[in-house]
Formats: C-alpha cells, sequence, structure tokens
C-alpha cells in the first residue's frame, strides 16, 4: 500500500484508531494502578584514603582499585543480620538482600548504597543503615589496630532522605508506551479492515471504485433519527439532469444491509417537495407502507388493470405495494409484461420509483433496470463493500444499462454545491422521457395527470462551478 493508501486508511478508520487508541492508554493506567508502589532511596559513601608514604596520585589510583571490591560486602550475611537487629525486621538475610544494592560510579571512589521499599520513609531508614553497616565493616577489614600511619575509611557524604515518589512502576513510561501500541493496534486494525471490507465513505471512493458521481448522501441527522437528507438528494438530481428529473428511477442497493425502504421513501418526498407527482412501487413485501389492497403482483398478473391500482394509491407520495407474491406470473411472463404494465403508473405521476436488487425474488434488478431512465446504485457507508458495489455495477453492465451515480447512506446530508465540486462534465445526463406508446391514456391516467412544475429557485446556488449549474 503506497502512502496514499495509507492516509486513506487512517481518514476511512480515524474513529477506529482513536479509539484503539483510547483502550489501550486506559489499560496502561489500570496496569499502572495495579502494579504496586516501589520507592528507592540512595545513600553515598566516599572512600578515604591514608598514607604517610604515598605521593596523592598513588593514593587516588589505589582508592579506585580498592573500592571495586565493596559492592560485593553488601552481600554479606554477617552485615544483613545486624541491619536486620538494628531495625527490628522480620526478614531474612536473604530477602534483605533483595531490597539493598550498591554501585560504583565510573571513575569515582564513591559507592552509593540504595534501598526499595513500599514506604519512603522506610526505603530511606533501610538505606542509612545498610550504608553505615558497610562503611563500618570496611573500616574494620581495612585497618590495621598497629598501623595507624595508613587508613581507609568509608564515611557518609550524602543521607538516604525519603523520596519524593515511586521509583517503580514508571508511571509515564508505560503510559507512553501504552499510548504508541495503541496508534499501532489501531493502525493495523485500520489496513486489516481496508483490505478485508473495503468500504465506500466518500466521493473520492465512488469515484475510485465505480467511476460515477455521489449523487447524494442520506442518513439520520442524529443517532437513531430518521433518514433525513431527500430535499437535497432531489436538488442534486435535478443538478445532474440538467434541470429535469427522469420519470422512472431505480435504486439498486449494493448488499442486504440497505435493501429497506426508508431511503426509497425519503427521497420521493424530496422530490415530491419540488411539486413533481410521484410513485413509488414495491416490488418485495417488506418495507411496504401499505400491505392491503392490489400492486405489482396483481398488475403483472393481469388480475387488475393499471386504472385499478393507480385510483387506489392517491396521495402527495403514491405508494404501490408489492402485492400478493402467490400470484405473480412465471420470470419470464414478468420480464416480458413489466415494461408495459408499470407504463401507465409512469404515464400517471412525473417520477416513478422503484427499489430492486440482484436476485430479489421474481423481479430483480435486471428486469426493472431495463426500462428504467435513471438507475442510481445505493450504498450503506457502514456495510456495504467495495466488492458489492462491483457486483451490482456488473449486472446492470449485463443488461446494458450504466448507472447515473451513487447514493450513500448512513451518513449526514451533503448540500448539492459541496457535491458538484466532485461532479465532471460527463456526469450529466438526460431525463427526456423515452417514446411514448401510440395508445391514448386511459381515463384514470388522464384524469390523474398534471403539468410538470418548472422550479423559478435555480438548481443549486451561484457558489457552484458555471459547469454544474443547471438550466433554468
Amino acid at each position: 500500500m503506497d502512502s496514499s493508501g495509507l492516509l486513506r486508511s487512517l481518514r476511512r478508520h480515524a474513529r477506529l484508531v482513536v479509539v484503539v487508541t483510547i483502550a489501550s492508554v486506559l489499560l496502561a493506567v489500570l496496569v499502572s494502578a495495579l502494579i504496586p508502589r516501589t520507592y528507592t532511596a540512595k545513600a553515598t559513601l566516599f572512600l578515604r584514603v591514608q598514607a604517610a608514604s604515598a605521593t596523592l596520585t598513588q593514593r587516588s589510583q589505589f582508592a579506585l582499585e580498592r573500592i571495586q571490591s565493596f559492592p560485593q560486602l553488601l552481600e554479606s550475611p554477617q552485615l544483613l543480620r545486624g541491619v536486620i537487629a538494628k531495625l527490628d525486621l522480620t526478614i531474612t538475610p536473604q530477602q534483605l538482600a533483595e531490597h539493598l544494592s550498591a554501585v560504583v560510579p565510573t571513575n569515582t571512589v564513591l559507592l552509593e548504597v540504595s534501598a526499595e521499599a513500599g514506604d519512603p520513609r522506610q526505603a530511606a531508614t533501610l538505606a542509612n543503615a545498610a550504608a553505615t553497616a558497610l562503611a563500618t565493616d570496611v573500616n574494620t577489614l581495612e585497618n590495621s589496630e598497629t598501623n595507624s600511619r595508613n587508613a581507609v575509611m568509608l564515611v557518609p557524604r550524602v543521607v538516604a532522605q525519603a523520596p519524593s515518589g515511586p521509583s517503580t512502576p514508571n508511571v509515564p513510561a508505560i503510559l507512553g508506551l501504552g499510548l504508541l501500541a495503541g496508534l499501532v493496534a489501531g493502525l493495523l486494525a485500520a489496513l486489516g479492515l481496508e483490505r478485508w471490507r473495503p468500504r465506500l465513505l466518500d466521493a473520492e471512493d465512488v469515484r475510485r471504485v465505480t467511476g460515477l458521481p455521489l449523487v447524494a448522501q442520506l442518513g439520520p441527522a442524529r443517532r437513531d433519527g430518521p433518514v433525513v437528507g431527500g430535499q437535497t438528494a432531489a436538488s442534486s438530481l435535478r443538478a445532474l439532469g440538467r434541470g429535469s428529473i427522469a420519470e422512472s428511477i431505480v435504486l439498486a442497493p449494493a448488499g442486504p444491509p440497505v435493501a429497506d425502504h426508508a431511503v426509497l421513501h425519503e427521497l420521493a418526498r424530496g422530490i415530491a417537495d419540488t411539486g413533481r407527482r410521484v410513485a413509488v412501487v414495491g416490488t418485495t413485501s417488506d418495507g411496504d407502507d401499505a400491505a392491503d389492497g392490489p400492486g405489482l403482483a396483481e398488475l403483472l398478473a393481469g388480475t387488475v388493470s393499471a386504472d385499478d391500482v393507480i385510483a387506489a394509491r392517491t396521495g402527495e407520495v403514491d405508494v404501490i405495494v408489492a402485492g400478493d407474491p402467490d400470484v405473480l406470473p412465471s420470470g419470464l411472463a414478468i420480464e416480458r409484461s413489466f415494461a408495459s404494465a408499470v407504463r401507465p403508473v409512469v404515464d400517471a405521476h412525473d417520477v416513478t420509483l422503484l427499489q430492486s436488487a440482484m436476485d430479489d425474488g421474481p423481479v430483480d434488478l435486471t428486469i426493472t433496470a431495463r426500462g428504467a431512465r435513471w438507475v442510481i446504485i445505493v450504498a450503506s457507508r457502514r456495510t456495504t463493500t467495495e466488492q458489492e458495489v462491483r457486483r451490482v455495477q456488473a449486472a446492470l453492465r449485463s443488461t446494458e444499462v450504466r448507472p447515473i451515480g451513487v447514493v450513500l447512506t448512513d451518513g449526514r446530508p451533503i448540500a448539492t454545491i459541496d457535491l458538484a465540486t466532485s461532479w465532471l462534465e460527463d456526469d450529466f445526463v438526460t431525463a427526456e422521457p423515452a417514446a411514448q406508446p401510440e395508445s391514448e391514456p386511459s381515463d384514470v391516467v388522464r384524469a390523474l395527470r398534471r403539468p410538470r412544475r418548472i422550479d423559478a429557485a435555480p438548481l443549486i446556488r451561484d457558489e457552484a462551478p458555471e459547469s454544474v449549474r443547471g438550466e433554468r
């Protein structure tokens, strides 16, 4: 994956990276809280060498060499038992040795004695007691009672003080490690999702995967709220249609998660708000607003006329239900009669909307798309993958139908003026209706039909580029 792909993954899954990072930092905080606090106090001893017959250089060299052997004396059982007795401790010499250490800083004659304890004052007391015991042992071992001219003595230089904070755990280091681990884990998770389930999140993704424009984005204005954005989507359709909206539009859901009717009806209401008479034709029984009465199935079976279906569904948005699937004719009969059966419905309305998916029962996308003026792919930003969108495109390609664009769901509506910045000249389409049958329309169709309104408002605001302004 190149740098652009990496940045795209981060942008698409930024929320996941943030969540994983926060979780990792919280885990680091929990680990820091569970680790017992340990305090370290340090006492410093100085090695003093006195020799009447030696030069200063000789005494310094002797002290540097001699002090290297003193740290091992801190492990002496006799010394440790003396410290235990002095402080009245209830531990063994071996246990005490685990809490004590002595080091000689490089090129010095200093000896640092450190002690660890769960209490800062106890750590300081233990360090001072161990340093005093070590100095006593060294002074006894190194100095002869009969030779007072030469003396090697360890003397206190710095007395241990109670530390102000614990030495372990190192909270800043643990939190930094948790932050780093969270960022790495979040990035790996984002890259994994990008490879496993790549999705379409914006106009750039839509163009990259399909070569089509993003027509609209519909979704709830707040979490768990109703789907909104129909008016903005209708405005975008008018802009792409250079002032008109096609008389028949098929929505092709990419994947089962978006094969519901909320988007269909919100788009229908948005188009109806422009003054157009709109019909919604159901091809499946799921999600119909009205399940009773004759519908598309009876119309295809020939048990009712188009006049009966249309007359029973009058309103601002006429919902023609799918009907009883048991009365549907065979697949070949549906394919032959579908266009002529729904033609009266299309004639009676300014815009007729259908939603039909692949392999969605007898009336699927391969049948409905052939007679539609426009076909729009519908994809969910949350669940639809790039592969599912490409499958819908392949199915439409087999019917020699090219969709005009993609509608994304599960996102906040985007204004037409913002969408227009991503459109190309080739994205604009014609909305002229197909050739009408020579027969006269029925009385019901003639009664319901009314002239289409021409909106006085501009297609999009004047700030839009000239190439995407619609004709009035």
